[in-house]
């Protein structure tokens, strides 16, 4: 499997210690697996982070608040933030960005795998008791006192839409967040393991006075979208003229077996196809009108139940001028790690079994499977973009992260990092393309 060739893959210390200053992190100066080595990285960058913003300061807690334009009122407890996502064969380079980012913020991190894709393919556990995968998720690289945990469910074999599967699956996510001692007044997140809030705006979620946080919620719309800026394959290829509408964040309150379910009854729930929630929508809004409150919603409908509101950082910046000088998208407050895989063939798979399957995954050329797949090459190939060759093609930031302004991701901000991933990423697509071809585009 591809997954358990990536442990066995050997990198010099000393090349790697000229990106990245880890000395102190290494004793011996041995070779390491890259994902051992990534891991002490994210783990201090982590550290790093949390001696920074770890007190409560008032002056700086306003600071952030007034960022997005929320009131702050002097709170000095914290909100909990539980995490919770789906996990397969991801990358171990989303992951590390996303425990980076959240370093000792979360709670709980809750993941769900399953036995099968959500296309019925069988597929076996990754993340079993002994395995290195689960070790590794466990290690700490979340935070000192973070509870990580991997749950196994299996996939319904029923006809559906394969997004309904992922529906049931997330429903998981909600029971280990109980059993973790989740209450009404605590926040519920729901990601892909690419995704996550930026770090200024979970600490922003902990303590600002958002209106979807406040106590004697009705839940009719519960739900704090990211404004998400988007990166295909590399740090540095990041998509202009378009933001992603998650993760997703919603109070307590509104969740099932969480929120009072006597102010917030259960309606009938029906099969629909995986993107506009479970609710039965003529009886939904018959109760909407009849008591004006919404029925509570389970991990599924957290991630994909239609509604909700971005809010973008707001000062600090002249996000129009920014616009027209690189492309970038205004006030991003999340970041989505999109094909961050170790090898192209990794990406195919993707391609190939996962809820967006592509019947031509293992013949086409890696560009053509996807618009994003097509930016994602040629930017990191350098190549010129020309909108005529593709028209769903969007451009990239120009200048790539060095230029971003407002929320960047710690772990990718690391110089280091950054170049280690982007070598990667060519060297995996001129493999690809010596194997599948290229139209150099």
């Amino acid at each position: 499997m591809a997954a358990q060739a990536a442990f066995t893959m050997m990198y010099d210390f000393q090349r790697f210690y000229e990106f990245i200053n880890i000395d102190d992190l290494m004793g011996p100066k041995e070779a390491l697996s890259l994902w051992d080595t990534l891991s002490m990285v994210a783990k201090r960058l982590g550290e790093n982070a949390l001696l920074e913003d770890e007190i409560i300061d008032i002056e700086k807690e306003r600071e952030r608040c007034h960022r997005y334009h929320f009131d702050y009122h002097n709170r000095t407890a914290r909100r909990r933030l539980f995490m919770g996502s789906l996990i397969a064969e991801d990358s171990w380079w989303p992951l590390h960005a996303v425990a980076t980012e959240g370093y000792g913020i979360y709670h709980t991190v809750a993941f769900i795998e399953a036995n099968s894709t959500q296309t019925l393919i069988p597929r076996e556990l990754r993340f079993t008791p002994e395995s290195a995968d689960i070790r590794r998720l466990q290690s700490g690289i979340f935070g000192p006192e973070t509870l990580v945990s991997v749950d196994v469910t299996v996939l319904p074999t029923e006809d559906m839409d394969p997004l309904t599967r992922e529906d049931i699956q997330r429903e998981a996510i909600v029971h280990r967040w109980k059993q973790n001692g989740m209450q009404e007044d605590d926040i519920g997140i729901v990601v892909d393991t690419d995704e996550t809030f930026s770090r200024d705006f979970l600490r922003a979620a902990q303590i600002c006075d958002i209106p979807q946080f406040r106590p004697n919620q009705d839940c009719c719309a519960p739900k704090v979208l990211g404004l998400t800026l988007i990166f295909e394959g590399s740090p540095n290829c990041i998509t202009q003229g378009r933001q992603w509408f998650h993760p997703d964040m919603v109070l307590g309150e509104c969740i099932e077996s969480i929120g009072n379910e006597t102010l917030h009854p259960t309606v009938k729930r029906i099969a629909g196809d995986g993107r506009h929630g479970g609710f039965d929508r003529e009886a939904l809004v018959a109760r909407q009108q009849a008591k004006g409150s919404q029925p509570l919603l389970n991990g599924g409908d957290i991630r994909l139940f239609n509604g909700g509101i971005q809010y973008p950082m707001r000062e600090g910046y002249d996000w129009e001028e920014l616009a027209r000088k690189t492309g970038q998208p205004a006030g991003s407050t999340a970041f989505h790690f999109h094909n961050f895989f170790l090898d192209a063939s990794e990406i195919r798979h993707k391609y190939h079994t996962y809820a967006h399957p592509h019947p031509n995954a293992w013949h086409d050329e890696l560009g053509d499977l996807h618009e994003d797949l097509g930016m994602m090459v040629l930017c990191i190939m350098n190549r010129p973009y020309n909108s005529s060759n593709n028209t769903l093609i969007l451009p990239w930031v120009v200048g790539g992260l060095d230029n971003i302004k407002g929320a960047v991701p710690l772990f990718f901000a690391d110089k280091g990092v950054q170049q280690i991933r982007d070598e990667q990423l060519r060297a995996a697509i001129e493999k690809d393309e010596a194997m599948y071809g290229t139209k150099g585009r």
